[in-house]
C-alpha cells in the first residue's frame, strides 16, 4: 500500500468544503459589526471635535476649576486660580480663552485644602452675549449665558 495515497485519502476526509463564494473577503455580519463600532465611536468623538470654540469656554473653566479644586485638596495647600484678560492661570498651567472671548475684569480665586473656595463673580463677554459665573464657597455654583 502506498503512504502518500493513503495520507491524501485522510486529508480529503478531514479538510472542511470550500464555498463556491470564494473564501477571501468579510461576512455580512462582520461588516455590520465595524460599521456599528464606528457609528459609536463617531457619535462620542465628533462632537467634541466641532464644538465651536465660544462654546468651549465652560468646558475650560470646569476644567480648571476641578484642577485647582483637587490640587488643593492634594497637596494641602492653597492653590489660585487666575483670570487674565488673555488667559487663565492655575498652578504651572495656563488655559487661552477662545476666540472672541474677552473677560471684564482680572480676577483670582483661591482653593483651599479644606476643600472650598473664595467667592467671586467673574463676567464674560462675546460682543453683545454676556456669560456671568458665580464661584461659591465650593466651586462653579451658576453659569448664566
Amino acid at each position: 500500500m502506498d503512504l502518500t495515497a493513503e495520507s491524501t485519502e485522510i486529508a480529503e476526509i478531514f479538510t472542511l468544503p470550500r464555498s463556491s463564494a470564494g473564501t477571501g473577503g468579510f461576512t455580512l455580519l462582520e461588516l455590520l459589526i465595524i460599521i456599528f463600532l464606528i457609528g459609536i465611536i463617531s457619535a462620542v468623538a465628533l462632537p467634541r471635535m466641532i464644538m465651536p470654540r465660544q462654546e468651549q469656554l465652560p468646558v475650560i473653566l470646569k476644567s480648571c476649576f476641578e484642577h485647582a479644586f483637587t490640587r488643593a485638596l492634594i497637596s494641602g495647600k492653597e492653590v489660585k486660580l487666575s483670570f487674565e484678560h488673555d488667559k487663565i492661570k492655575v498652578l504651572d498651567m495656563t488655559y487661552d480663552y477662545p476666540e472672541g472671548i474677552i473677560l471684564k475684569k482680572e480676577k483670582e480665586v483661591l482653593f483651599y485644602p479644606e476643600g472650598f473656595s473664595t467667592p467671586q463673580e467673574i463676567i464674560f463677554y462675546k460682543g453683545a452675549e454676556k456669560l456671568e459665573v458665580q464661584v461659591g464657597l465650593f466651586g462653579i455654583t451658576e453659569q448664566d449665558s
